[in-house]
């Protein structure tokens, strides 16, 4: 469901199914990615940080989705990323 050479990585699903989201990588950085089944090519960068991530979950209402950052001075965290902030 992506496109391109770069390392997209640890997809989840939004409950409803339509719409996916993963960890991209775009120059240099470390992006939360989001994408749709109608339209693959089509991908919103909603984060980018210079340490790894993974997706880990999405929330059953599909407000959040919940990532790990593993950053060298404090090993890995949590984080939770409000879609509808955005």
């Amino acid at each position: 469901m992506t496109f391109g050479a770069n390392e997209d990585e640890t997809p989840e699903w939004d409950p409803d199914g339509t719409r996916f989201y993963f960890k991209g990588v775009n120059d240099g950085k470390h992006h939360l990615l989001r994408s749709s089944i109608q339209n693959p090519s089509a991908i919103d960068t909603l984060i980018g940080f210079q340490h790894h991530l993974h997706v880990e979950s999405v929330s059953p209402s599909g407000q959040y989705v919940f990532f790990t950052l593993n950053m060298p001075d404090v090993r890995t965290d949590i984080w939770v990323y409000d879609v509808e902030a955005s």
